[in-house]
């Protein structure tokens, strides 16, 4: 059993359908990994979804929430996790969701196609993200507010966009 830590970091992913397993995994293993090598609970991770239901990954696998997105207290970081079909979310209640998260000061990130998400609730204006390299130009003309780059992942204040894949890995370390 891991020791308790006061200063743990709660982790939201908040998985959108058709999510890339790889970006998730990509992102979470590196956390239970500090958890394992640590022998303390540096950090605690929460799945988030829309409407709290029941989300399946590209893969078909089925992703329970463990939290509500009432639910928001302690978190320090959401990860929006998607993947193909990005373009078609335009759920204004998620968005809206995701303004609020920003405003309480929770760092706020994107795996894959997420930044897509982070960039159609405003949440990006006026900085500098990466997304997975087939949207970087259709991210790049339809926000030109951005500063949408080719590097694996950035961070701009308190916003940490990565390409998809195994960048998620880079990002977290």
């Amino acid at each position: 059993m891991l020791a308790p830590n006061s200063n743990q970091e709660q982790i939201g992913f908040f998985l959108l359908a058709d999510f890339s397993m790889m970006s998730f995994s990509a992102a979470l293993e590196p956390l239970r990994m500090a958890n394992r090598m640590s022998g303390e609970n540096l950090y605690e991770w929460h799945i988030y979804g829309i409407n709290d239901q029941t989300v399946y990954a590209s893969n078909s696998l089925p992703f329970a929430p463990t939290r509500l997105m009432s639910d928001v207290e302690n978190l320090t970081t959401l990860i929006v996790v998607a993947g193909i079909g990005a373009q078609n979310v335009g759920d204004e209640k998620l968005f809206c969701w995701l303004r609020t998260i920003a405003r309480k000061g929770i760092t706020i990130g994107s795996t894959s196609t997420g930044s897509l998400i982070l960039a159609k609730a405003g949440i990006l204006k006026n900085r500098t993200c990466t997304i997975h390299w087939e949207n970087r130009e259709g991210l790049a003309e339809q926000f030109i507010d951005l500063n949408v780059t080719s590097e694996l992942y950035e961070i701009d204040r308190n916003i940490m966009t990565c390409s998809g894949g195994l960048a998620g890995l880079d990002m977290m370390l």
